[in-house]
This record gives structure tokens, C-alpha cells and sequence, in this order.
């Protein structure tokens, strides 16, 4: 049951849901109208019009929903596009009796039905519709009056569509998931050859430092000047010894975030109670800043507590702060202000950069897999940040003025 239901969380989150919703609002009621100025004997039903309008309104409104009852969003979405789509329409083509342009009509809905859903998701809700729609009409009594070639022709023509576009949709899924395969075994690849010589960086720090203290431990030098040079020596490799440590730790840390962006599978992963400063401080002394730390300020307006696993959130802050770093140092203006705050029902994590924005065209699209406007981006660490935010029941939310900002917000309901 649990991944069923997981998996139509996913199949929601991927759905052009708002666009779907604006196409029914303009779609039902105007298309009644049209039929209703044009003289002609076709049936239509006010009632369903007025149904389907109303739930492509509570789709395109889906982003003002109350966060207490944002759960039922898929359930929704299914049950909307199977009323709005196969339902009506195979209910409204057996009133007219197969009619040549309610055949046309159906035939769009199902290539419509198949733009905004995945080949899975289609064979479910097309089947269930066109059921539910036949069952509709004959529970109401009617018959089908005229048996001719045009209900040959809407069998022969769908069935057709629906293979043609399933094949489509099918291979279109097949090759996104080859890709993810190939960039997960690439990236397997890189960081076990990473992995060795960090290990030797690592060993190296370990026996300078093990020197360090077998030095320290020895009888110092008569004269002063030798003493001093000692001293120095012994400052030096200190220094040394933990600055190959922290290297290959950090190489470590970039490796562990390459994987676990094209893994992107949470399951099993170990969960305890974690203070939000807590994690946002280890953030920061583990991340690879280079000369660019000084731009990144954290204004703890209240701390809060979640369960979650440490390494996860650590990778969704690293995510966000390599973005911003990169298009901050690309613009050659800005800094990074992470907020965290609370309110009457939630934790917010508020992650805004004044660097040079994004363009409203980019904006809708930015925690789609494998979309990136970075000439290096592989378009997986925004998709993996929203994945890791929902498993905690929180959801993240991008805003951006191009040209001035751009806003994370991520929030999490209280425990």
C-alpha cells in the first residue's frame, strides 16, 4: 500500500497539473457555449460542464490549497482527469450516438489524457473512465440506437492513438530511466576511483599527525634557536596533518552528494530527531567554500526539531548552496541569507540569494528531473532537494525576481 501510494505522489508531482486545470476552466463552459450558438441537434450536459469546470478550478488553484488538506492533492488529480476526460467524454459520445465530430472530440481527449499523464498511469485511468462513463449512460437506460461503420471507426481509430502513443510514452520513460541508469553508474564510477587516493590523502594526515606527536614527545633541543625551528616544524605539520584530513573529508562529502542526487531512493535510510542548527552548522563546516564562505549569512529566528536523517538534509543545503555560489560567482554580485523561522503550524527554512535570478520561464521547471539552465548542471539536485523535503512531509517552494533574487522556502509541519 505504501508504494502505491508513493508511487502516485510521484506520478502527481511529474502531472502538468495548473496547465491542465486552466485548459478545463476555459474549455467546458466556452465549448457550451459555442455548441449551443451553432444550430445542430448534438446533446451536451450543463450539468458535468459545470462539475468539470469546478474541479479544473480547484487544479489550477492547487498552490492556494490549505497545507491541511494538500495530502489529498493526487487523489484529486486522478479522480479530476478521469471525471473530465474519459468519463464525460465517453458518456457524452454514446448520448450522440457516435457522432463524427463527438468521435473527433474523443479521440483528442485521448491524446490529451495522454500528454498530461505517463503511459502507467493512462492504462489505469483511460479504461476506468470509459467504464465508468458506458456505465453511466446504460444505468440511465439508453441504448445505442444506431450500430454503424462510426462505431467501428471509433474502436479501430482510438485503440490505434492509444497504442501509437503509449509506444511513445513508453520509450519516452525508458530513456529517462536509462539515462538516470548510465549517470548513476558513471558517477559509481568516478567516485570509487576518487575514493582510493582520498583514502592515501587520508592516511597521509593520520602518519603526519601520528609524527606530530611522537615529536612532541621527544627531548627538545638545548639550544634555543633549535627549539624554536622545532616548535615552527611542529606547528607546520599540525597544520598540514588536519588540512589533508579536512581535503579528503570534504572530496568525501562532494562524492557522497554526487550519489546520493542520482540515487534519489530514501527508503531504509535511518531517521532520528535533529535540531534544524545543528544541521545548518555541520552544513557549513563541511561544505567547500573556497574564498566565497564570507557570503553566506544564517539568521536563526527560532530553532526546531525533526526527524529526519542528518546526511540527507546536510546534501539539500549542499545542493542549494553549490546553485547560488555558482550563479552568484558567474553574476559577480551577491550573497546567500539562510532564515529559519516558525509559524502557527509549520518550520520554515527561508534560503534566499540576491544573485542574478531566474527567468520566469525557467522558474516552473526548475525541480523537474534532468532540467537545468546551469551549462554544467545534470538538472538532478533541485529534483533531489524537493524528493528528500516531501519524504519529511514538508514541501519547498521557489520564487525568483530575474535580475534580483531567487528564494527557496521549504516547509515542514509541526510535530
Amino acid at each position: 500500500m505504501y508504494n502505491i501510494k508513493k508511487l502516485i505522489q510521484e506520478k502527481t508531482a511529474e502531472a502538468p497539473i495548473k496547465l491542465f486545470g486552466l485548459f478545463g476552466i476555459l474549455n467546458y463552459p466556452v465549448f457550451y457555449i459555442f455548441w449551443k450558438i451553432i444550430p445542430d441537434s448534438r446533446y451536451d450536459d450543463l450539468v458535468l460542464r459545470v462539475i468539470a469546470t469546478f474541479l479544473c478550478l480547484g487544479l489550477f488553484l492547487k498552490d492556494k490549497w490549505p497545507v491541511s488538506i494538500k495530502k489529498i492533492l493526487p487523489y484529486y488529480w486522478y479522480a479530476s482527469i478521469t471525471f473530465c476526460l474519459p468519463f464525460m467524454g465517453t458518456y457524452i459520445l454514446l448520448e450522440n450516438q457516435f457522432s463524427g465530430s463527438w468521435i473527433l472530440n474523443s479521440i483528442l481527449g485521448v491524446f490529451l489524457l495522454l500528454f498530461v499523464l505517463d503511459w502507467k498511469s493512462f492504462s489505469i485511468v483511460f479504461p476506468a473512465g470509459v467504464i465508468l462513463g458506458g456505465g453511466f449512460y446504460f444505468l440511465k437506460g439508453n441504448h445505442i440506437h444506431i450500430m454503424n461503420e462510426n462505431v467501428l471507426s471509433v474502436i479501430l481509430n482510438t485503440s490505434w492513438v492509444v497504442i501509437v502513443a503509449m509506444l511513445f510514452s513508453r520509450n519516452k520513460t525508458i530513456l529517462e530511466s536509462e539515462k538516470q541508469k548510465t549517470l548513476t553508474a558513471q558517477a559509481g564510477i568516478i567516485a570509487h576511483e576518487m575514493r582510493t587516493p582520498l583514502m592515501n590523502v587520508t592516511l597521509c594526515g593520520n602518519l603526519v599527525g601520528r609524527s606530530v606527536r611522537n615529536l612532541k614527545k621527544m627531548t627538545p633541543p638545548k639550544e634555543e634557536a633549535e627549539r624554536e625551528v622545532l616548535k615552527q616544524d611542529i606547528e607546520m605539520l599540525t597544520e598540514i596533518s588536519g588540512d589533508l584530513v579536512e581535503v579528503a573529508r570534504n572530496a568525501n562529502n562532494v562524492i557522497n552528494l554526487l550519489l546520493s542526487n542520482l540515487k534519489q531512493d530514501f527508503s531504509g535510510m535511518k531517521v532520528e530527531p535533529l535540531s534544524m542548527k545543528a544541521i545548518l552548522d555541520e552544513t557549513m563546516r563541511t561544505y567547500v567554500f573556497n574564498e566565497d564562505g564570507h557570503k553566506v549569512n544564517i539568521d536563526i529566528q527560532q530553532d526546531f526539531t525533526l526527524v529526519g536523517n542528518q546526511e540527507l538534509l546536510i546534501h539539500v543545503f549542499f545542493n542549494l548552496l553549490k546553485n547560488s555560489l555558482y550563479f552568484i560567482h558567474a553574476a559577480g554580485k551577491g550573497e546567500v541569507f539562510i532564515s529559519v523561522e516558525t509559524d502557527d503550524t509549520h518550520n520554515i527554512v527561508i534560503f534566499k540569494d540576491t544573485g542574478p535570478g531566474i527567468e520566469k520561464k525557467y522558474l516552473q521547471k526548475l525541480f523537474t528531473p534532468f532540467f537545468s539552465n546551469s551549462p554544467k548542471g545534470t538538472g538532478i539536485g533541485l529534483s533531489f532537494c524537493k524528493k528528500v523535503i516531501e519524504s519529511l512531509k514538508g514541501s519547498i517552494k521557489a520564487e525568483s525576481t530575474y535580475g534580483e533574487h531567487t528564494t527557496f522556502t521549504m516547509r515542514f509541519p509541526k510535530e
